[in-house]
């Protein structure tokens, strides 16, 4: 896994540890391309059939991501080989308990959860982990819009 597009949910503008999450990787030997803040799905997507990412990193500041996310397993089914997606960061606001967030991330469609930069990367070296060099639109599927310790808190 070496190729990797990253950005902010839609609803978040918060951009310094998505910034420090490109740095660290890129020291690392990856390709990143950062979309930046305010990222519809179907962007990023579209953004890593293009790329030909081998991975989606979703970071979120504001809590506001299951929100953000509610179309996530749609987008998903609309394309052959989704990357694996990975999102960090604050998850959840208010009343709504950090375990509860997660467990509705990954049913939303979320492939991993993360709590570190590293963590990222033992997921991405691990053996067996799903990789790809290519990621195209379905035949039937919609037309086509992370993580740091920052993002992480």
């Amino acid at each position: 896994m070496k190729r990797v597009v990253i950005g902010m949910t839609e609803s978040d503008c918060h951009t310094v540890s998505l910034y420090m999450f490109k740095l660290y990787l890129e020291e690392r030997g990856f390709q990143v391309l950062n979309l930046g803040a305010c990222v519809p799905l179907e962007l990023m997507f579209r953004e890593a059939v293009n790329f030909r990412a081998d991975a989606i990193v979703i970071g979120a500041q504001n809590g506001h991501a299951v929100d953000d996310l509610k179309r996530l397993k749609a987008i998903k089914k609309g394309y052959r080989d989704s990357p694996p997606i990975f999102i960090g960061g604050r998850l959840a606001v208010g009343v709504q308990k950090p375990e509860r967030a997660e467990a509705i991330i990954r049913d939303l469609g979320v492939d991993h959860v993360l709590n570190s930069f590293e963590e990222f990367l033992s997921i991405a070296a691990a053996p067996g982990d799903r990789r790809r060099s290519e990621m195209a639109p379905a035949a039937a599927g919609p037309k086509s819009h992370p993580v740091a310790p920052a993002l992480v808190g």
